[in-house]
């Protein structure tokens, strides 16, 4: 693993840190960043959050976003803010 992997992942077990990849590698595809994985770890398996689908979210009307949108719009946020 590189020094910047070692750094951003340093703090989860191997284990995690395998899952995360697995999910990254059949989900998403391509070679992660250090955040990608530790986004996954953090939120318990789920993909990571990407700016743009919020901001696309949050451009909607807000009678027009789904209940599912809704939940994007709150869980990004308070990944943002509590990490």
């Amino acid at each position: 693993m590189g020094r910047i992997f070692k750094i951003a992942l340093g703090d989860y077990t191997i284990d995690q840190i395998r899952q995360g990849f697995r999910y990254y590698i059949k989900h998403i595809g391509g070679m992660p960043e250090p955040c990608d994985i530790a986004t996954i770890i953090d939120r318990n398996g789920k993909p990571p959050f990407e700016r743009s689908v919020y901001i696309n979210i949050v451009k909607k009307i807000p009678e027009e976003r789904s209940t599912d949108e809704w939940k994007y719009i709150k869980d990004y946020e308070n990944f943002i803010i509590k990490g």
